[in-house]
Parts: structure tokens; sequence; C-alpha cells
């Protein structure tokens, strides 16, 4: 029996963006999977919470690049031999389970390449025929703000990717052109157009019930009764730049790339709790100047997203451009409560950093605070 359009399991693949809440989504799915079986939605519970690493070994042609391999020292053996036995499951998943819907949730599917998608789509139609079940699909991805992603983005490459600020700056900036209409096009010649869904970051956002509220009603699954679970919450701008400030330039061959640079000084983890927990800006990592670069590059890509799901993002406008409030009062007063836990060496970097700064403030949209 092939996996075609009409009665079955639809499986559900939510492919991210990145930096639009898939953490917060994926440990609300995690903590409530007994509650979401009973709402005829299965989140499976062989797989980690993140799916990432799933895809990617199980569909991508790449997989013994992908950093989370590379961390565990798997070879394409051990690799091959991981997705086997993972989609294995999720094959007895598809005949087991009673309810109508599986849901895999992935940030990192958004980087497969066309050729990529569409092994993924075949794969999946294999198992679901091996095991004799007709298969539906949906494609779920949300779009963000592109100068608040870019931000964003900055900021977690700093914080978990050893990877100082003005090489993320223009990875980021250089890799948003055509982003969304290129995911778009990969998984809708996959897939089907009429599968594919992008929605608004920032609009669910303001749904009640939030992002995970709004995405749960797109599934046609009851947000109530689920509990939320907040993770990967953005540092401030402030601590950002600090850590960006300890990178060895020569140690991270820069040209954008992801890679680990080595730090000055080492930070214990009750520095980074004590450093992370420190209130300031966010958003606030690009200049208006390049907001205004970004948002040339991506806006072919921004009448995309209105024409085809009329999503809507403003260009950024120096009328509605503020300073950005660094090193204010709560920053302040955080910090001096946080200067007696830090080890000595990161405090006097961290001194060191305070007294040498440029006084001149980066300038940002006045935003509301949204999940990271």
């Amino acid at each position: 029996m092939s996996a075609t359009q009409g009665p079955g399991k639809t499986i559900v693949l939510h492919i991210g963006l990145h930096k639009t809440g898939t953490s917060s989504i994926q440990a609300t799915l995690k903590h409530n999977q007994a509650l979401l079986r009973e709402r005829g939605m299965l989140y499976p519970g062989f797989l980690p919470a993140n799916h990432s690493q799933f895809f990617i070994n199980a569909f991508s042609s790449r997989a013994e690049h992908y950093h989370a391999n590379r961390r565990q020292g798997l070879d394409a053996a051990a690799i091959a031999e991981r997705a086997a036995e993972q989609m294995d499951r999720l094959g007895r998943a598809l005949t087991q389970f009673r309810g109508s819907t599986i849901l895999l949730s992935a940030e990192d599917a958004s980087t497969l390449q066309a050729p990529e998608v569409a092994q993924t789509r075949s794969r999946l139609d294999a198992l679901a025929e091996s095991v004799g079940v007709q298969t539906n699909y949906r494609v779920l991805l949300y779009t963000r703000n592109p100068a608040a992603f870019v931000s964003s983005a900055m900021q977690e490459n700093v914080k978990g990717n050893g990877m100082r600020l003005d090489d993320s700056r223009e990875l980021h900036i250089r890799n948003a052109s055509g982003r969304y209409r290129r995911i778009h096009d990969a998984w809708a010649a996959a897939f089907g157009s009429d599968a594919v869904s992008f929605r608004c970051f920032e609009t669910a956002c303001g749904e009640p019930g939030g992002l995970i509220g709004d995405f749960l009603r797109t599934l046609g699954i009851p947000p109530e009764g689920i509990e939320h679970r907040l993770t990967n919450e953005g540092i401030s701008d402030e601590v950002t730049e600090f850590l960006s400030s300890l990178y060895l330039p020569e140690s991270g061959a820069g040209h954008g790339r992801l890679q680990d640079c080595k730090m000055r000084i080492e930070l214990t983890p009750e520095d980074r709790e004590a450093l992370f927990a420190l209130r300031g800006s966010k958003g606030g990592l690009l200049s208006l100047a390049d907001q205004i670069r970004t948002w040339d590059v991506v806006a072919d890509d921004m009448h995309f997203l209105q024409a085809q799901f009329a999503i809507t993002y403003d260009r950024p406008d120096a009328g509605r451009i503020t300073p950005g409030e660094k090193f204010a009062t709560g920053f302040l007063q955080d910090l001096a409560q946080a200067l007696p836990r830090l080890s000595v060496p990161a405090r006097e970097a961290l001194l060191h950093y305070l007294l040498t700064r440029p006084v001149e403030p980066l300038q940002h949209e006045n935003t509301e605070d949204t999940p990271e």
C-alpha cells in the first residue's frame, strides 16, 4: 500500500525555523507526551525532545559532519545503524499508535538541501508502505523578523557555539538571502505545496497561550491542560558582547564558520550561571546600518512571504529606532550581586571589559520580549 493522500496517519514535520521557540515547543511536547497521546497525537518517546539528530542521520547525505555526531564520535557505520534502528521504531509506532497524528520536530530539518528533502519523503513513504499504513503529511515552519532572527542567532552562536560576534553577524546576514523561498520550494517539491505551511512567530507569540498554544491549535490539538516548558532562554546583549570579547581571534579561523574559538580565560559552570542570569538589553546586537543591510539582503524573501503566506515584516525605520538601553539599572544591580560569585579570572576579565568597552551604544528597534 503506497503512502498517498487519503485516510490514514498524518505525519507532521515541524522543521523550525531556528530561533523561533523550537526548544520550548519540543520540551513542552516531550513533557506532555501522555496527554498528547490521549488527544490523538504521538510525540515519539524513543527520541530525545529535539529530533534534529534523527532527521540528519536518517535523511541527510552529510550526517558524518553533523556537530552532534562529531561530538559523540559517531562514524558512518554507527550513524547508519542508529538511523536504521530509529526508523524501525518509527515504523512500529505507525502501526501500534491508535491516534491519527505522529509529530516530528527538528529545526535542523530546515537546513536539508532539496535532494535530501526528496530523500526524506521517499524514505518515509517506503517506511509507511513497508508496514501497510497510508500517510498524509503536514510541514510546518515558523518565520521571524529577519533582523531579530540575526540578532538572536548571533547571541546563540556566542553563548553556545564559541563564535565571535563579528563572524556570526556576517554569517547570518550572508545566509539570509532567499532562505524562506529555498526552504519552501524544497519541501513543497517533495511533499506538495498544500502540505507546507509557514506561520509568523511574532503573531503566534501574541495569541492566547502564546507560541505553544498557537502551535497546538494549528495542529488541531486542544491546548488546555498542556503544561508549558520554556527552555534555551536568551542571555543579555551586555553578557553576549563580553563573552565575544573573550574569544581569541586567531583560534577560530573566522570566515563566518561555526566553530569553537578558544577563550582567554576558562569560565567555570558557576561563572556561566551567574553571567547568564544577568538582566539586560536584548535584541540590540545589530546596528541600524546592519539591520538595513540585512533587509536589503532579504527583500525578495520578504515579498515571497507576503505573497505566499500573507506574512508581513516592516523594514527598519530610523524614526522607530532608539539607542539600546545597555548597562541600565537592572543590569548594574544584578552585576553588583554577581561579581562576588565569579571566579577571580572571570571577575578581572569582566571589569577590564567594562572599563575598556566602546561607550557608543548599539541601536535597535524597541520590541517586546519574545521566546528565543
